[in-house]
């Protein structure tokens, strides 16, 4: 069961989660699009239950209302933002997306709280980046002191 909505401001929007939060038995993911919008990030925030907080970059919906969008490595200091601050607010497992193209990316999304990644618009370059990222996974794992990918998720220090 797949569906979608879209609410303009968390007072609309709102109200329909918690309808769909209280019956649905299955995973219930909420995007904050656009991932600048204070509003869409409560909503989601609010929706942390059964299976995470998908965040994405916002292109489809931007595009939707004529005004463009941003996707690729223009995107990623927004969205590795995005993951720290969901990550530092619920315990829910976050899905790092937008600009992920390389091991780099990978491990600094790791870092910042994404417990997954997701590579996008770089398959559109490089349909091979999928697979050079899981080459270069255990390397890097190993190279952070790390033996599995839990062991890195959100050790960010920021102080």
């Amino acid at each position: 069961m797949t569906g979608r909505f879209r609410a303009r401001g968390a007072e609309k929007a709102l109200p329909l989660l918690a309808l769909l939060l209280g019956a649905l038995c299955i995973p219930l993911r909420a995007e904050i699009i656009p991932p600048h919008c204070p509003e869409a990030q409560k909503l989601c925030l609010q929706a942390d239950r059964d299976g995470g907080i998908d965040y994405k970059s916002g292109t489809a919906f931007m595009l939707g209302n004529v005004v463009g969008g941003l996707s690729g490595p223009a995107i990623k200091p927004i969205a590795l933002r995005a993951v720290y601050q969901a990550a530092q607010a619920v315990e829910t497992p976050i899905i790092g997306i937008g600009g992920i193209a390389t091991i780099d990316d990978v491990m600094e999304f790791l870092v910042a709280g994404a417990t997954a990644v997701q590579l996008g618009t770089v398959n559109f370059y490089n349909p091979r980046a999928s697979m050079e990222v899981l080459d270069a996974l255990p390397g890097a794992l190993a190279a952070a002191g790390a033996t599995c990918v839990a062991d890195i998720v959100g050790t960010l220090v920021t102080e």
